[in-house]
This record gives structure tokens, C-alpha cells and sequence, in this order.
């Protein structure tokens, strides 16, 4: 409870910073960038700073960290400084009134660069921007030259000084404002928010008169570019859409703004949210008071709505272990590996390992993944999910859905927690398969493989996935009144 209570001060500390700066930022239009930065978003994979353990260590580590962080951020500043050239884009115009926002990671590729996020079954009704920040593209947009950059730097770094000045003399520059404030100076001394500027000037001048696209759609819900969409949004009177892409846990801070910075500096959020369930729409509410919610299943979980349970689970002897961005779910789930080896003297069970495309692992558990698989029976496994899904009798992970897409298969599945770390509650509906890391024995394991996944369970999890819902399509949002018309009951 004091680590919940730290991360609610370290959370309000924050709030605080961004709307002083983005106050005087405003003068200047450069307030989307505080909301756009680390402090902000509030994203647990960008710093440590967010985790239970971190809240344990003294002060002098604490520091120590903040400092170190800052200091890494000058030579790669440094460079940015002289070597940022704008981003790459692809643009597709239908003469729509809707624009469609996405990052290229998102997209199936050339040559259309659609997406599996939303169905586009109305031809005609949407323009298609697809951006990429390395990956060359057929057109560039660079309109932040080096004086310019210099301007607005200079600009961010006496804005950040001057604030913890004020804090220094009104005697409120505590540890907490410290680490949020290192957070953000951090963020300005990278550079990174180049990108930012060149992003936000390139919708401003789409999306204003006479262009008039009547809305904006970011498949990314609450990323720091859809945050910088709504704020064109807002600044041109037009709707913000987004619809739910995975889970939402209340350990996923970036979904939850803080009540000040919405009442206080009223901080750009979507104007229409389409979301899985009613559940969804209860937790969601308090934090996105004049957004509409709606619900809607996402388009990657259609595959799901007819399939039918794996038979004959329980006589398989592979174990699946999922891990999720974070380093430290893959040395959770190793450190869950290493008991079930040592246990499994008689090679009962082979074990696949199965990593995140864009997760993070420390060097120590590459090399011990390497020789391990030289000598044990492990696998780490590429292949598609599903059939990945059709070959195991258990699927263990922490902060990763794909536990609840085995429970529609009617795998048996189990989370891992430790308190050191901000595990999600993945497991909502059924907490009772969340256990602790060192808890977790071959006994328990075997419990699990021998029970059948009840049906009224599975049904559940569709209903909490959004299965039983209209897809989110480009149809939909015309059903809905969104595209070719005005909304109606949410405030622009």
C-alpha cells in the first residue's frame, strides 16, 4: 500500500509539472509537447521509475539513476541536434471527410499501408496518413530547420529551470517533484520531441481550412501521437476517434490522466471512444468526462469470435511461456523456467518460449536462453499463435493478452505477479489463476493441465474481449453518425 500510495503522489507530482509548463508553453503553442512527453503519457516501459522496486531503493541510488539518465541524454541531444531530419509519409486522399492516422507499424505494408486495426469498408469516406520516423517513405516532411530546433530547445530547457526555481523558492522541491522533473528534463535534453513538432505543424496545416476533414482517427488509443492528434483536434473543432486495441488495466498508466490535468489545463483527449465492454466504459468514464463512449470489438480479435475449444489438452507436454514488452517479464517467466527445470527432472514437459516482437531482454538472460535451449528441451517459438496454441497444454504469462486468447481456445492459462513490478491484472474475471512467481511449482502446474476450461468462463472472456460487439469499422462509424455527419452528445 505505501508503493500504491508513492506511485499516486509520483502520478499527482507529475500532473502538477505539466499543466505549470504547459501554461507557459501555451503563450507559444508548444504545449502539446508536455502532454506528448515522459510525464505525461506516463508510460511504464519508457523508465523504471514507475515500478514498486524502484520506490524501495535510497535516495542516493535514486539520484543516482536520475542523474545518469540525464547525463546519457546529452551526446544522443547532441546529435539529434545536427543530424534530425524530419519524418518519411505516405499519403492517400479519397476526397473524405475523415482522416486515418497511422504509424507504419501498424500498417500491412505497401502498396496500400492498410491497417488491421479498423475495416475500411466504405470506399471513399477516409484519407489514409501513414508516417514513419526511419523507415524511408515516398514522401518527407521536415519544417523544424536548426535555428529553429535551437529556438524551441532553448525555449523547453528555460521553461523546466525556471519551474524548478519557483518550486526551490516556494520549498516544495521534494524527492517526488525531483524524479519527475529529471523525467522530464531528460525527455527536453534527448531530443526526441523533434519529431513532435514536425508532426503536430503537418496535421495543423492538413487538417485546418480548407482541407476541413470532419474527424481524426488514431487506432492508438492514448500513444504520445495520438495525443498530439487530439490536441489538432480540439484546436480545429473536429471529433477525435479511437476504439480499444488490447486491454486497459489501471497498471497502464498512460489510459489515465489525471483529473487536474483535465479540469485544470483542459488536456486534448478523443472525443469518441469505442471500447470492448460496459466494464470497460465504468473504469474509463471518470478519467474522459466529455468523451462518448461506445463499444465495438477490434478487428484483430475476429478470429476469435468462431472458434471453437482445442480438444485433448491434457494429454500435451508443452508448456507456453508469453512474455510482454518489458524486461522484466522475460526474467519473470525464466525465473518461473528455471523452478520448472529443476523440478522436471524426468523431462516430463517440453517448454516454448515465446517473446514480444518489440520486447526488451537484458544481455544475462539472452546468453542463459542460448545455452539453455543448447542443452534442455526449449524451443523459442515464431510461429503463428494459433497454431502454437494448438500444440500446448498450458500458456503462462504476466502482462500479455495472449493468456486471454488461450482461454478461448480453452487452454488452460496462468498469470505470474511479483510485487517488485507493476504487473497488470490481466486475469480480471477469473483472479484465482494469478499467482506468484515463487509459488509456482510443477504440482501446480499439473493441477491446471488436468482441468478443462469451463465454457461459461470461455463465454465471459468473449463478452470481456468485445466478441459480442459490432465490429470497428468504417461502416459502423457512418451507422453511428460519425463520418459524413455531426456527433451528437459529446462536447467538441
Amino acid at each position: 500500500m505505501k508503493q500504491q500510495a508513492l506511485l499516486d503522489d509520483l502520478v499527482q507530482t507529475c500532473a502538477n509539472l505539466n499543466i505549470r509548463c504547459a501554461d507557459k508553453l501555451k503563450s507559444k503553442e508548444l504545449d502539446f509537447l508536455i502532454w506528448a512527453g515522459p510525464t505525461a503519457t506516463r508510460n511504464v516501459q519508457d523508465s523504471v521509475q514507475w515500478e514498486p522496486y524502484y520506490f524501495k531503493k535510497n535516495i542516493f541510488l535514486k539520484w543516482g539513476y536520475c542523474i545518469s539518465r540525464v547525463m546519457m541524454a546529452l551526446p544522443w541531444g547532441f546529435v539529434r541536434l545536427f543530424k534530425y531530419r524530419g519524418f518519411y509519409y505516405e499519403f492517400f486522399s479519397a476526397n473524405g471527410s475523415t482522416l486515418l492516422v497511422l504509424p507504419i507499424e501498424i500498417t500491412l505494408g505497401p502498396p496500400t499501408y492498410e491497417t488491421s486495426y479498423l475495416i475500411e469498408n466504405v470506399p471513399g469516406a477516409i484519407d489514409r496518413f501513414v508516417f514513419s520516423r526511419g523507415q524511408p517513405l515516398s514522401h518527407h516532411y521536415h519544417a523544424l530547420p536548426f535555428l529553429k530546433r535551437l529556438q524551441v530547445l532553448w525555449t523547453l530547457i528555460k521553461v523546466v529551470f525556471l519551474d524548478a526555481k519557483d518550486q526551490w523558492v516556494k520549498k516544495k522541491f521534494t524527492q517526488l517533484y525531483f524524479e519527475s522533473w529529471m523525467m522530464l528534463l531528460r525527455w527536453v535534453l534527448v531530443q526526441g520531441w523533434f519529431f513532435h513538432c514536425d508532426f503536430y505543424d503537418f496535421l495543423k496545416k492538413k487538417c485546418s481550412k480548407p482541407t476541413s476533414y470532419t474527424s481524426l482517427i488514431s487506432c492508438h488509443e492514448m500513444a504520445f501521437y495520438a495525443k498530439i492528434i487530439w490536441q489538432v483536434a480540439k484546436t480545429n473543432h473536429q471529433q477525435g476517434i479511437t476504439a480499444q486495441h488490447a486491454m486497459i488495466y489501471p497498471e497502464k498508466l498512460n489510459f489515465f490522466p489525471h483529473p487536474l490535468e483535465v479540469r485544470q489545463a483542459a488536456m486534448a483527449l478523443p472525443t469518441v471512444f469505442y471500447v470492448f465492454n460496459e466494464a470497460m466504459v465504468e473504469m474509463l468514464k471518470p478519467f474522459y468526462p466529455k468523451t462518448k463512449f461506445l463499444l465495438a470489438c477490434n478487428p484483430r480479435y475476429l478470429k476469435w469470435k468462431s472458434m471453437a475449444p482445442i480438444p485433448s489438452f491434457h494429454v500435451k507436454r508443452k508448456i507456453l511461456l508469453v512474455s510482454a514488452v518489458m524486461f522484466y517479464d522475460v526474467s519473470m517467466l525464466l525465473t518461473i523456467l528455471k523452478n520448472l527445470i529443476q523440478e522436471d527432472r524426468f523431462r516430463d514437459f517440453q517448454y516454448i518460449l515465446r517473446f514480444h516482437p518489440s520486447g526488451e531482454m537484458r544481455m544475462r538472460d539472452r546468453l542463459w536462453i542460448y545455452w539453455a535451449r543448447r542443452f534442455r528441451n526449449i524451443e523459442v517459438s515464431q510461429e503463428p499463435l494459433e497454431k502454437t496454441l494448438q500444440e500446448v497444454a498450458l500458456v503462462i504469462g504476466s502482462n500479455t493478452t495472449t493468456v486471454q486468447e488461450a482461454i478461448l481456445w480453452g487452454v488452460p492459462v496462468l498469470t505470474v505477479f511479483h510485487e517488485k513490478y507493476l504487473c497488470a491484472h490481466v486475469l480480471l474475471l477469473t483472479p484465482q489463476w494469478r499467482i506468484h512467481v515463487d509459488a509456482l511449482n510443477l504440482d501446480r502446474v499439473r493441477s491446471l493441465i488436468a482441468t478443462a476450461q469451463a465454457s461459461d468462463v470461455i463465454a465471459a472472456y468473449k463478452k470481456f474481449m468485445g466478441l459480442d460487439q459490432p465490429v470497428f469499422s468504417i461502416q459502423q462509424l457512418v451507422q453511428d453518425g460519425f463520418i459524413g455527419g455531426i456527433l451528437n452528445g459529446a462536447s467538441l
